[in-house]
């Protein structure tokens, strides 16, 4: 509610109270200085503690501000805190009277005491009473429990009285439950980072995902364990995302269990999908396949030319074996072919070139918003003419294609008979029809020439297959950028979009059970989830550990990195290794992970960001593109064609069967309707 305050907020200081608290502190900081004056000329006694002449030359360690705080400042309050007392700090406390002869730098007992109220203890809840409600519950509990459990709560530490605390304090706070710990530094330190940290591992199970019976049982668990439930005792679907080959063979396993009596026997409670860096990483494994040839190592501007010429032999080891070095070839590759296309727009020689015109003076002279609509203009202007206007002619071919087979046929085909009296014959081609009557009646009506030369195919236009190549390599670059980008800015709406261009690669190159999964992914959000369960699918994607725009990561990619960690750990326990062993490193591997952090922090170590090339990156994209100028790659030169690819169709698209491809979606969504 407007204008209300939160219980949380705090009560501000009136606007008096706190100029003189400002003007007070201002009056003893001046004091401070001249105290100080006067003692370095010696009109004071100084009592604090001070440098010897011998240690001249080292760093000092009196003269901070911390120094002049505790004997100008401090010292002076000092006799309103810290008194001693002798009796138990309860709701009143005997308070021992003490003077100072030197401006507090000592203190003498006088030997009285003052009777006072408390409200200055820790002791809020009365323990340190000498009588009272804790003290007999205190000692009945050491009579019935011991001075001590003497183990963990996860162990053999968990009595009764425990979970009766955690039962009450969570009906006091009126939440579903709580969680108690003792007071002390690693509590704030390791267990409420853990627990408000917003990553709960959930431990590991010692299963083989691969075999069909401890599948069985760690789908079975997950459903037990974690799936919530109605009061009613209705399951709750969850998602559950993993690589694609543990999302087709959980849903496989779920599926043989269809035929349960309800909807728990029939594992109901989970949704599988698959997650991200696995699939863009196998989109990646299709580049290579179309355009890393080792027998192209002589053409000059193909992309394993490329990778000699900025001496990356990692990335030729292909993204399975090198992903981090083979996705930042792709991406110089990529981002120096369009600096060259953008040079051929612009009339430019080389990327250090600085015309005069380039950009209007108006626009020089504009808004920032101006500026990037220029630019903005031009970068439509260069990827239409190099990307856009051929792949949206290849995908509406396609679009069309898939979509006139979808449509039903026609029975018959038109048939021409025989117009010889008493002939039987009929014909569907019109040159067999015209050719039998001339060969075998002695017919010829005039048409023939006519009708061959209707018939005739067209000669093909001349072809610049380099062109095509270098066009092709830098749309799928621009592709595979656009799939990285959504990922690290969390757009997943952008992602499914671009999902349905990776299934068509995925089809075309033979990665059906990407091709399968990628599909279904598609009639999930379309059409078997409910529209809140398809956003949670859309967004819930991604991970940011860092924090910002622009820094998430797969959630898949998240997870190789925790079992990294959690390998290193297990291999440090050598032969000690066991399952409660390594379930107990599991659960604690995000305070683990903190802990190592910090320490790296602390140390000044950095984390290594993978096994790549380390060049430079302006100095190889700028040889790349004088490569590919060198070449003349973006402009048409008819019957040219590179020596490893010979005859290379622009049309990535091009192996894909119009009628095939219909079939394959038709059974698809048959089988997806007996199962959903």
């Amino acid at each position: 509610m407007v204008g209300r305050k939160s219980p949380q907020d705090y009560e501000s200081a009136p606007f008096l109270a706190a100029c003189w608290t400002y003007i007070s502190l201002a009056i003893l900081i001046m004091f401070g200085y001249l105290r100080d004056f006067l003692r370095r000329i010696g009109l004071d006694k100084n009592q604090s503690a001070t440098e010897r002449n011998k240690m001249k030359g080292f760093v000092p360690l009196y003269a901070s501000f911390e120094g002049f705080f505790s004997r100008n400042i401090f010292k002076r309050a000092i006799h309103g805190a810290g008194k001693p007392i002798c009796s138990p700090p309860t709701v009143e406390v005997d308070v021992l009277e003490r003077t100072s002869d030197d401006e507090n730098w000592h203190f003498r007992l006088t030997g009285k005491k003052r009777r006072c109220i408390n409200l200055a203890s820790y002791n809020y809840l009365g323990f340190a009473e000498k009588d009272g409600p804790c003290v007999h519950a205190t000692a009945q509990a050491l009579q019935q429990y011991g001075v001590g459990v003497c183990s963990s709560r996860q162990e053999l530490g968990n009595y009764n009285i425990h979970e009766e605390l955690e039962t009450t304090t969570a009906r006091f706070l009126g939440v579903e439950d709580a969680i108690t710990f003792g007071m002390g530094f690693a509590t704030n330190s390791m267990n409420i980072p853990v627990l408000m940290g917003g990553k709960f591992p959930l431990g590991l199970l010692f299963k083989n995902e691969t075999q069909s019976g401890d599948l069985v049982d760690i789908l079975q668990h997950m459903q037990k364990e974690y799936v919530p439930r109605t009061p009613d005792g209705e399951l709750l679907p969850i998602f559950v995302g993993g690589d694609r080959l543990s999302e087709g063979c959980s849903r496989n396993m779920q599926w043989s269990f269809g035929e349960g009596e309800c909807r728990e026997d029939r594992l109901g409670g989970l949704i599988f999908f698959f997650l991200d860096w696995h699939a863009i990483r196998n989109l990646h494994g299709i580049h290579q396949n179309v355009f890393l040839k080792e027998a192209s190592s002589r053409d000059h501007g193909t992309f394993y030319a490329n990778l000699n010429k900025i001496q990356n032999s990692n990335a030729k080891k292909g993204p399975h074996s090198a992903y981090n070095a083979y996705k930042e070839a792709v991406h110089k590759d990529t981002a120096a072919t369009f600096i060259a296309a953008s040079l051929e727009h612009f009339g430019m020689d080389s990327p250090e070139d600085v015309p005069e015109n380039l950009v209007p003076s108006h626009v020089r002279e504009g808004t920032q918003e101006e500026k990037r609509r220029w630019l903005q203009d031009h970068v439509t202007q260069i990827v239409d003419k190099y990307v856009i206007t051929t792949e949206s002619g290849i995908l509406r071919d396609l679009h069309d294609g898939v979509a006139r087979e979808s449509r039903p046929r026609p029975r018959e085909r038109e048939r021409h008979s025989c117009r010889e009296p008493g002939c039987p014959k009929t014909f569907v081609y019109v040159r067999a029809w015209l050719k039998h009557e001339r060969n075998v009646h002695g017919l010829d009506f005039g048409e023939s020439s006519q009708q061959e030369e209707s018939t005739a195919k067209p000669s093909p236009p001349a072809r610049d297959h380099k062109k095509e190549h270098t066009e092709a390599r830098l749309s799928f670059g621009l592709f595979l950028e656009d799939m990285q980008d959504a990922v690290r800015e969390g757009d997943g709406e952008r992602l499914m979009r671009l999902y349905k261009i990776a299934l068509l690669y995925y089809y075309a190159y033979g990665h059906t059970q990407y091709a399968y999964s990628t599909l279904l992914l598609t009639v999930q959000l379309n059409a078997l989830l409910t529209p809140e369960k398809a956003h949670r699918l859309t967004w819930n994607r991604f991970f940011n550990s860092k924090g910002g725009k622009g820094k998430n990561m797969p959630l898949d990619l998240h997870v190789e990195h925790d079992n990294n960690y959690i390998k290193s750990f297990l291999k440090g326990l050598g032969p000690n290794l066991t399952e409660r062993s390594a379930a107990r490193i599991s659960k604690s591997l995000g305070c683990l992970k903190g802990m190592l952090h910090r320490t790296d922090e602390e140390l000044g170590v950095a984390c290594p960001s993978g096994y790549h090339h380390k060049g430079k990156f302006t100095q190889d994209i700028h040889s790349l593109v004088a490569v590919i100028r060198e070449a003349d790659l973006l402009t048409f030169t008819a019957g040219r064609s590179f020596n490893a690819f010979p005859a290379f169709d622009r049309n990535l698209f091009a192996g894909i069967k119009y009628d095939k491809m219909w079939d394959w979606i038709k059974d698809r969504l048959k089988l997806w309707n007996q199962k959903y």
